[in-house]
């Protein structure tokens, strides 16, 4: 997998992804609960049924967001037998980007692992309507890493995930997102800011671990509807995290100016909405 590129190489948002996916199969394995096609709501509990005593039990599907390269989907398939990813990304007029993603899947991938997983491209703009082929699907994980590059980004997103965790059979869905990614946090305020307005919640799950630049902290998020439950004060916590740190550096590092040094950042900052 050694291509350049922000769809074109793995992100350790990608492996913590697939660790803890790899880690909730094994849960459910070891305490015999079927996650299955049949799972319904009620009383705003959720009641599964079904028992998985092995791999092959069931068939559970799982819906990739932005695969990428396809590592984690490579990875959750070849844990576990009995899953079938999907594996999505979009081309962004790059034709190259879908075509990376199946010759990895080939090449990385044995194949009895390459035949339980499927590549197929998705505009997330594109599904707007409950009739398209995903939103009609019935998933039992949607799962995606460091999804969000910028607001505009962070709405389609949102907005697609709204469908699926308001909809009657919503899927579990799982989220590994590098906060204060590249030393910015606008990605994390646009995606809070999504999420607050598409009704959706995103508790934090899970270890926290460092993430490709000095800053950054990947965090699992359990997406959900807000009737379903979730904690928004941890959600807006974590997504906040690298603004409050930033905030504070700034304030530290003002406090230690000379007065000369304040007026020239003053009037730099002047000409800088001049030219914005």
């Amino acid at each position: 997998m050694s291509y350049f590129g922000c769809t074109s190489r793995v992100w350790p948002a990608s492996y913590v992804l697939a660790k803890h996916v790899n880690e909730l199969l094994v849960l459910w394995r070891r305490r015999g609960l079927g996650f299955v096609l049949a799972k319904h709501h009620n009383n705003s509990s959720w009641v599964y049924s079904g028992t998985i005593h092995d791999d092959d039990a069931i068939p559970l599907h799982v819906l990739e967001l932005g695969a990428g390269v396809g590592h984690a989907a490579i990875a959750i398939a070849a844990a576990n037998t009995n899953v079938h990813v999907t594996a999505t990304d979009t081309s962004c007029g790059d034709p190259l980007v879908m075509q990376r993603l199946a010759e990895n899947v080939a090449a990385q991938a044995e194949d009895s692992v390459a035949s339980r997983i499927h590549v197929n491209e998705l505009n997330w703009d594109d599904v707007t309507d409950n009739q398209h082929s995903i939103i009609k699907k019935t998933w039992n994980l949607v799962v995606g890493a460091d999804l969000v590059y910028s607001k505009q980004g962070a709405a389609s997103l949102c907005a697609l995930l709204s469908r699926f965790a308001h909809s009657d059979s919503a899927p579990q869905i799982y989220l590994a997102h590098s906060t204060g990614r590249w030393g910015a946090f606008g990605y994390d305020e646009a995606l809070l800011a999504e999420l607050d307005k598409n009704q959706l919640t995103a508790t934090p799950v899970g270890e926290r671990v460092p993430g490709a630049n000095d800053g950054e902290i990947v965090v699992v998020l359990s997406v959900a509807a807000v009737e379903r439950g979730g904690d928004r004060k941890a959600m807006e916590d974590v997504l906040l995290r690298a603004k409050r740190e930033y905030d504070e550096r700034e304030k530290i590092r003002w406090t230690n100016m000379a007065d000369e040094e304040r007026d020239e950042v003053a009037s730099a900052n002047q000409l800088a909405l001049l030219f914005s």
